[in-house]
């Protein structure tokens, strides 16, 4: 029998592949059972470019590596029409180190390696980080 929905699931599964792979480095959705409406993914790598992008953090800081532990793609093949694909991510994680002070001086601009104001320490020119979760917790 003839599968009328071959090449929708072809497009499909090409327009799905082509936005994960975006943000996530080497995701190949090529005969992973995406066809059975159901897919789950473990341990993807997030590209670093997209977290420095996506994401604003003190210049003091730089992202090592992002993880996406978990990946679940549900496709309603029945259903296109009336129900969404949905795509979830469950617990991502972030990894960040802090600049050396080299690298903290060569990302600066020229006018803040000006020498410090009368009664301003080197302290006081640190950038502070803007509020957030993290910070509130500390």
């Amino acid at each position: 029998m003839l599968d009328l929905l071959s090449p929708l699931r072809g497009y499909i599964a090409q327009n799905l592949q082509f936005y994960l792979s975006k943000y996530i480095e080497d995701i190949q959705l090529e005969g992973l059972g995406l066809f059975g409406g159901d897919l789950v993914l473990n341990d993807l790598e997030i590209k670093r470019h997209v977290l420095r992008e996506s994401l604003e953090i003190p210049s003091s800081f730089d992202f090592s590596r992002g993880f996406i532990r978990e990946l679940r793609i549900h496709i309603p093949w029945t259903q296109l029409l009336s129900q969404p694909i949905e795509v979830k991510l469950y617990t991502i994680e972030l990894i960040l180190t802090a600049k050396s002070d080299v690298d903290q001086r060569s990302t600066r601009a020229p006018s803040q390696d000006a020498a410090p104001k009368d009664g301003e320490t080197p302290e006081d020119k640190i950038e502070q980080p803007k509020s957030g979760w993290i910070n509130d917790t500390l």
